[in-house]
């Protein structure tokens, strides 16, 4: 598979699970430094930054990591992970 369809197939897969995700958890708070916006401006980067990698054998898994934050920095419930079959 190629970087861009890579891309497309994870967005397809967990960016919309994620957006409800944070609006739920945290929608009520004002951080505008840390809002829904500003995690969307940081994948733009990221999805910008891997289309210029030279870097051989980026697959669904490390596309998926790059989106998905770390489990120990949020404290998130299983549940959530389960659901994405991580």
């Amino acid at each position: 598979m190629i970087l861009p369809e890579i891309i497309s197939n994870t967005e397809k897969l967990y960016l919309a699970p994620l957006e409800e995700f944070f609006v739920r958890e945290w929608g009520d708070t004002i951080l505008l430094s840390h809002d829904l916006c500003h995690h969307k401006r940081v994948w733009e980067f990221a999805k910008e930054l891997l289309e210029f990698s030279e870097e051989e054998g980026i697959d669904d898994m490390f596309v998926a990591k790059l989106l998905i934050p770390r489990v120990k920095q949020l404290k998130l419930p299983v549940f959530i992970f389960l659901r994405f079959k991580i």
